[in-house]
């Protein structure tokens, strides 16, 4: 974490958690993904040991769980996804 002004470390990207895919997948523009920045402001509460879990890629779209949320990656980038 940073000793910045919370809205200053997001703008800077301070707090972005890159994360490791457990495996290699396909992603939505044609070549493989095998990490993925979460900016801080999706996962503020998560905890510094988090991992990716339930990854699952079809459809040019890959989908997973992080720290109780889940996530999708697809040709309109990365967002929630409200289940």
């Amino acid at each position: 974490t940073s000793d910045l002004d919370p809205l200053i470390a997001t703008r800077l990207g301070i707090d972005t958690r890159l994360v490791e895919l457990p495996a290699p997948c396909p992603g939505p523009f044609g070549w493989e993904v095998t990490t993925l920045p979460l900016p801080g402001w999706m996962v503020p509460d998560a905890p510094l040991d988090a991992t990716i879990t339930e990854v699952t890629a079809a459809d040019g779209a890959v989908r997973f769980h992080f720290a109780g949320r889940a996530f999708v990656y697809d040709r309109l980038g990365l967002r929630r996804e409200m289940l």
